[in-house]
């Protein structure tokens, strides 16, 4: 048995079309179960107020559908509404709450850890005590050892000789000790899922120079780092491109100037970069200066764009200075509902901001 994130099913199914006898998609919660998971965990009110919360909140909405994020936005949900934060916005803010509140959970239970230790602002809204700060950085390491690995597979699984001496893995992996015959006692360890592992590796590149940081953002295309990369954006706000005077587009997107078509062309992958980073100037990120008359940006987003696409197309479209024509030969799943959800990410801003002028296609 093989099992893969849907990025690499193509792969898999190609490589092994003669062994693979069967092709099986486990399809998740329905929108019913998201809602009645909420309904069973929380009490009617605050149900109430985190299903409106995430209704008109794609990026969050649309991780739910796997039973562990809902039990995770839930548990951030009760997480913030006893602090008075507000809620997550992004993929990346909401794995950034949870991992905190596991760490301190984890530092609770081990109280010589946290003891009169200070914190490290690894980055925004996540702290780490000094005292387990290199057992952090280690964590973050190993993560990253398993997606961006010599091989082209990820690595889910560690064995006991991989791990640091001494390692302490902070509660965010699990342990696995089986016995066998010949060779005793053997125990692996995993992270407590891949999207926590994916998260960790992008702390880990985030602590690079951004020279290193750009390299990686330019392998958007290898599918291992699809995730990696949209919370590298949020954490480092894509700050690696402006540092080393880089254009986002010219960079990662070859064949992303269309003199006569456009100005600038952006795909789904790159708007949700921008998304994950909350800027209120898309323009700055995509290194349009204030002035310089209006430029025409071209959205091609493939077949397979979700609402969470449409939410961060009208975030990006509502937060720049240009004026964006869609690709409508691309954009196959735009229907009414789509529609809704476009302008919902556009939040009405009502100080100047961009516009669509025009469909092709």
């Amino acid at each position: 048995m093989v099992t893969s994130r849907p990025w690499a099913t193509g792969m898999f199914l190609e490589h092994y079309k003669h062994r693979l006898l069967q092709h099986i998609e486990i399809m998740g919660f329905t929108t019913q179960q998201i809602s009645e998971y909420i309904k069973s965990a929380l009490p009617q009110g605050e149900a109430k107020d985190l299903e409106s919360y995430v209704k008109n909140r794609p990026p969050i909405r649309g991780c739910m559908y796997i039973p562990l994020n809902s039990a995770i936005v839930v548990t951030v949900y009760q997480d913030r509404q006893a602090s008075g934060c507000p809620l997550p916005t992004t993929l990346t803010e909401l794995y950034t709450a949870l991992a905190q509140i596991l760490l301190v959970r984890y530092l609770r239970g081990h109280p010589e850890l946290e003891k009169g230790s200070q914190c490290i602002g690894i980055f925004k809204d996540l702290l780490v005590p000094c005292r387990v700060q290199t057992n952090f950085a280690e964590l973050c390491k190993l993560a990253y050892k398993g997606i961006v690995g010599e091989s082209n597979q990820v690595q889910l699984i560690f064995k006991e000789s991989e791990l640091p001496a001494d390692f302490d893995n902070l509660g965010f992996m699990d342990s696995v000790t089986e016995l066998y015959v010949t060779r005793g006692t053997v125990s692996s360890h995993n992270f407590l899922h891949l999207t926590f592992q994916e998260f960790f590796a992008a702390v880990h590149i985030s602590t690079m120079s951004p020279a290193d940081q750009l390299v990686h953002f330019q392998k958007h295309e290898d599918g291992r780092l699809n995730v990696v990369l949209r919370f590298l954006a949020g954490i480092t706000k894509l700050s690696c491109f402006s540092s080393e005077g880089a254009s986002i587009t010219s960079q990662c997107f070859t064949g992303g100037h269309y003199s006569h078509e456009c100005d600038i062309a952006v795909n789904s992958q790159l708007v949700n970069w921008m998304f994950e980073t909350q800027s209120k100037n898309v323009s700055a990120l995509l290194n349009v200066k204030h002035g310089t008359g209006p430029l025409t940006i071209k959205f091609k987003g493939g077949m397979s764009m979700l609402p969470m696409d449409y939410y961060s197309l009208g975030y990006c479209i509502a937060h720049s200075e240009c004026q964006w024509v869609l690709d409508m030969c691309e954009l196959h799943t735009l229907d009414r509902e789509m529609i809704e959800i476009l302008v919902n990410g556009a939040e009405l801003r009502s100080d100047t901001c961009g516009r669509v002028v025009g469909f092709i296609g």
